[in-house]
């Protein structure tokens, strides 16, 4: 049967970590970039990576970011699927057959040098969900525990479930086979959580 997990990074160490973020919030405000997005298919200028550590006194914050935190799964201030080129590759050689997305290009850089990032785009949400079994939040209708119907699994390798974020969620869910080749190839920053999956409307352990 198929089954799917859930993507997401690492979190975050304890006392330090590296995080992308606009140089100048005067350029745009952090709230106008999900629609200059939509709008625009681009990011509206560069990120920067930025060195924060954690202490009694409070967050310092400096430029000078180790080469090793240049992660493939990069944190940054807006919570999306920041994806270092050679993790991008992987994923569109491995997509499925029914698998619709589209990637925004976003230079990143430190005091030393500049790498290309990506962000999915999909344009559409997959029907995936096994209704019946999906829990939702009475007030709004939004999903609360998504249940995967395995017969709609097939030909969907990423994918993002239905989510007030539209175009850019901040959840995505990979098969079996695709999460098998991201371990094989040893990508850092990334980790997989187990998803509610059923088979002919019973959930499958």
């Amino acid at each position: 049967m198929n089954k799917c997990v859930f993507f997401t990074a690492k979190e975050g160490p304890n006392k330090e970590f590296s995080m992308a973020k606009l140089a100048d919030e005067s350029i745009i405000s952090p709230l106008e970039v999900d629609e200059f997005l939509k709008q625009n298919r681009r990011f509206p200028c560069n990120l920067v990576l930025v060195h924060k550590r954690i202490t009694n006194s409070g967050i310092i914050q400096s430029n000078d970011v180790p080469e090793k935190e240049f992660f493939d799964y990069q944190y940054n201030q807006f919570a999306y699927y920041l994806l270092s080129e050679r993790l991008k590759n992987c994923i569109e050689e491995n997509k499925g057959s029914k698998d619709s997305f589209s990637w925004i290009s976003v230079p990143v850089s430190s005091e030393n040098e500049t790498r290309d990032y990506y962000i999915p785009m999909f344009e559409s949400i997959p029907d995936v969900l096994d209704l019946e079994l999906t829990t939702r939040v009475p007030a709004n209708n939004a999903v609360l525990v998504p249940c995967f119907a395995s017969e709609k699994l097939e030909g969907h390798n990423f994918f993002p479930k239905e989510s007030s974020f539209g175009l850019l969620p901040r959840g995505i869910y990979v098969s079996e086979s695709l999460k098998k080749i991201l371990q094989k190839q040893k990508f850092d920053n990334i980790k997989f959580e187990k998803s509610k999956c059923s088979l002919e409307g019973v959930v499958v352990k």
